[in-house]
């Protein structure tokens, strides 16, 4: 048909515009086909074209995943670090807090437990003072305790470390973000240490146990002694006391302290031991102070009835101490040529030299007592001593003599109520002067005589020591004198109340 064919054609044929599959070309072209450059019938720019039209959405799409996925994994690093960060202040901050709850919760216990350690410490080295004496034992509580007080009174200090959680910032210009690095002080310990207050209560408590020890060995050895001593005292004083309840005291106090000892050391606290023992020892002295009393009174009963009695006549007794010595036996022809009793304070160590003298005394009918072994200050010695000075003497005056004396003068009238109480436990009444003639500071004969006769008072005790050759001179005359002014010269035991 005319109107199909393109007017151009200056040749068409009749082929062009039949449409039958026998007109198309063998090999088709490929609609991707940019066209044969060599045929200038064919349209290439056009196919170009549609290849960018597929190739640059492509390639956008492909930049924009990849800017994508890295913007995700940008963003999931950052989130995780910051997640990272807040953990690790967290956890810094937990430790901070928890390190010094457990410094302080390590150090108040402790400390706590120094200053009960320092308190019995003190009051054991206090309340054992005078009994528990050994250096060895006493030294190691005296020392630490100094030392406890020390930490004691030392202000706690916390030492701290610094721990850092690094600052955070995110390397993304479109969204900038940091997080600032923060600062953590965590305690690691206190100054003084836990390791320091438990060694020094450690330490203090060890020593404190052995004074503690040693004080319960005192407290039971001292019960044991005290009863050791009262239970013959019980048993020997029957009919010999004036007033039983003395006795039955005595009794119950010794009752009462079996069940603490039967418990052993340690059983019973060291106060109720020492309650105890000074209760058996109070009640002890009551029955020997009864027993002594009695016996005076019987003596002075007898002297009565010999028609001696120093309610009424005015007696001066002569009283000679430190002896025997090299003039006790020319004394003893003195005084029995003027009929004259006197009593005499034996030193104990001069009695073992001259028994044979302390046999003529009591033979003579002079009173006998007791100046102690070897005349020392009775307040400066311990208790066992004491009462080894008195108890050695008493045995060599009896070995000597055959008789017990019941009198005491301590050396230089030193006596407390401790040697009182021990005297008197020893079966001992203390007897001191009321004159002194300090015939052992001037030796002179004319002296004494002078001071014994000016001195003299009814009921006077006169001091004199038969170790001194012009003591022994000046007796005659004394004598003489006293009875010129009317004296009855007796033993001191007579002498009124």
């Amino acid at each position: 048909m005319a109107d199909d064919l393109d007017p151009t054609d200056p040749d068409p044929s009749p082929d062009a515009a039949d449409p039958s599959p026998a007109a198309e070309p063998a090999h088709p072209a490929d609609p991707g086909d940019p066209g044969d450059p060599g045929d200038p019938g064919k349209p290439a720019g056009r196919g170009r074209r549609r290849l960018w039209w597929w190739l640059v959405p492509g390639v956008a799409v492909v930049v924009a995943g990849a800017v994508v996925l890295a913007a995700t994994v940008e963003h999931d690093r950052w989130v995780a670090s910051v997640e990272d960060y807040h953990v690790d202040v967290a956890r810094t901050q937990r430790d901070a807090e928890a390190a010094r709850a457990e410094a302080v919760a390590a150090y108040v216990p402790r400390l706590a437990t120094l200053v009960v350690a320092e308190v019995v410490g003190d009051a054991v080295l206090t309340g054992s003072e005078g009994q528990v004496e050994d250096p060895a034992v006493r030294d190691p509580l005296a020392a630490a305790l100094p030392d406890a007080a020390t930490l004691v009174g030392t202000p706690v200090e916390y030492p701290v470390e610094v721990r850092t959680v690094e600052s955070l910032t995110r390397p993304n210009p479109f969204y900038p973000r940091s997080l600032p690095e923060r600062r953590f002080e965590v305690v690691t310990g206190s100054v003084p240490s836990p390791e320091a207050l438990d060694d020094a209560a450690g330490a203090l408590a060890a020593a404190t146990q052995d004074v503690a020890t040693a004080w319960q060995q005192w407290a039971y050895d001292g019960l044991e002694d005290a009863v050791t001593e009262g239970r013959p005292v019980l048993t020997e004083s029957a009919g010999l006391v004036s007033d039983e309840a003395h006795r039955a005291a005595l009794d119950a106090a010794l009752a009462a302290a079996t069940p603490t000892l039967d418990a052993g050391v340690g059983g019973a606290p060291v106060a109720d031991a020492v309650a105890q023992r000074d209760a058996v020892l109070v009640a002890t002295e009551a029955v020997w102070a009864d027993r002594l009393a009695l016996t005076q009174q019987q003596r002075r009963e007898v002297g009565r009835a010999q028609g001696v009695d120093c309610t009424v006549a005015r007696c001066v007794a002569l009283t000679f101490d430190d002896g025997p010595g090299t003039d006790t036996e020319r004394l003893l022809q003195i005084l029995a040529e003027k009929h004259v009793s006197a009593t005499f304070f034996l030193v104990g160590s001069n009695v073992e030299k001259r028994p044979e003298v302390v046999r003529d005394t009591a033979a003579a009918g002079h009173l006998l007592a007791n100046h102690t072994w070897d005349h020392p200050q009775l307040t400066t010695l311990a208790d066992d001593e004491v009462r080894s000075e008195l108890e050695r003497t008493q045995d060599a005056i009896t070995a000597a003599s055959g008789t017990t004396p019941t009198l005491l003068r301590p050396p230089y009238g030193d006596v407390d109520d401790r040697v009182g109480s021990i005297a008197t436990r020893t079966g001992l009444q203390v007897v001191l002067w009321n004159l002194d003639t300090l015939d052992w500071k001037t030796k002179d004969a004319a002296e004494t005589r002078r001071r014994a006769v000016e001195g003299a008072r009814s009921g006077s005790n006169v001091l004199m020591h038969d170790i001194h050759a012009s003591t022994v001179d000046a007796v005659p005359g004394i004598i003489d004198d006293l009875r010129a002014q009317g004296y009855l010269l007796v033993t001191v035991d007579l002498l009124a109340p």
